[in-house]
């Protein structure tokens, strides 16, 4: 039986890993064995270690984890290596896989590498081109025009659908009344958490009194806990903020929630591209560490940072990034829209229709 070793870096990161095992288990059987979570554990990855010991937000804080992150790297090569593994699946973490594919490609040239999710070199550092080329067997990509986009750069790639897309299909099928719910998804890592969620309180609290009408939803993704919201909300006074907000961390539910929030607020990254899908009229806010900022912006050459922005061209999300991303600036545009759902039905069903575009484009109709 053909031995697999996968490496999922982060939550996204996890749900791709188990939606790619389930359509390749589907076709052969494998040993799989890997970094991840409980999605790709779910699937049938055998856990190597959990992904979270890979995490690192921002370039600061990844100098700083630097000589550890390579020293795993290595450990790593070296047990895969020793493991006679036939093929590795890489997910995702560009950063982090392509120098472990280069590693691994020194020391044993004919070992198969697969990139699934691969950095979106359409948007931002296409001079990672080179190392998927000299590295990588096989790429298979997340948006049907990435096809085109590599094949006119020289590098043949698949496209096997959409993995946020499929899974919400049970969701997004459905007709479901909006209700007065304000959706909050301030970060999937616990140092963006510590850095955004103090800023979506206090967002919450002016809300809350503004339109005591509204509820608030916080979907808990697996890589944290609920201690952890009321640990840092304690910190910054605002332990009350959370009676007036409902965790919820279950899957199942959580979609359910969203479909039905009127709003949302979030950090930029793939839950954007879900509320998208689900057609919630989304503000992205997010802010890091100058220096982080600034040195990232040398190297992204895009104006926008939301997916759903950067698919469609077209501006389906509210964006607030870095200095733009102030308590009141939230306040402002996230009321803006739900005032648009409490009084002026008209103007936000047209904002609704604006997300079938992008069911085009992931569908490639």
């Amino acid at each position: 039986m053909k031995k697999i070793f996968i490496v999922a870096g982060e939550v996204s990161g996890d749900r791709i890993a188990g939606w790619y095992l389930a359509k390749r288990l589907a076709v052969e059987p494998c040993d799989i064995e890997g970094i991840g979570g409980n999605v790709a554990v779910a699937a049938g990855m055998r856990l190597y270690e959990r992904f979270e010991s890979l995490n690192v937000v921002g370039i600061v804080e990844l100098i700083r984890h630097v000589p550890r992150l390579l020293k795993k790297m290595h450990v790593l090569a070296a047990y895969i290596i020793a493991s006679g593994i036939d093929e590795v699946v890489l997910i995702d973490f560009p950063g982090f896989n392509l120098r472990l594919a280069r590693i691994l490609k020194k020391q044993k040239p004919s070992l198969r590498i697969t990139y699934v999710s691969p950095p979106q070199l359409w948007a931002w550092g296409a001079w990672r081109l080179k190392s998927l080329k000299r590295f990588i067997d096989d790429v298979v990509v997340m948006y049907p025009f990435e096809v085109a986009w590599y094949a006119e750069r020289g590098l043949t790639v698949r496209w096997l659908g959409s993995p946020v897309a499929e899974h919400l299909a049970p969701y997004t099928t459905a007709v479901v009344a909006k209700k007065p719910v304000i959706a909050l998804l301030p970060a999937s890592r616990l140092s963006e958490l510590e850095t955004m969620l103090p800023l979506f309180l206090a967002v919450v609290s002016r809300l809350h009194t503004m339109h005591p009408m509204l509820s608030f939803v916080i979907p808990v993704p697996q890589s944290l806990t609920i201690d952890d919201y009321l640990r840092i909300a304690r910190a910054h006074k605002r332990l009350s903020v959370c009676d007036v907000i409902h965790f919820i961390t279950d899957d199942h539910e959580k979609y359910v929630a969203l479909q039905s929030a009127c709003v949302a607020l979030a950090k930029p990254g793939t839950v954007t591209l879900e509320l998208a899908l689900l057609r919630v009229p989304t503000v992205v806010a997010f802010k890091t560490s100058w220096i982080s900022y600034s040195l990232a912006r040398l190297l992204v050459q895009i104006d926008q940072m939301s997916l759903p922005n950067l698919l469609t061209k077209k501006q389906l999300c509210t964006e607030l990034l870095q200095k733009a991303c102030t308590v009141d600036n939230m306040v402002r545009e996230v009321d803006a829209l739900a005032h648009q759902y409490l009084y002026a039905p008209e103007q936000y069903v047209t904002i609704l229709q604006g997300f079938d575009v992008l069911a085009d484009v992931l569908c490639h109709r």
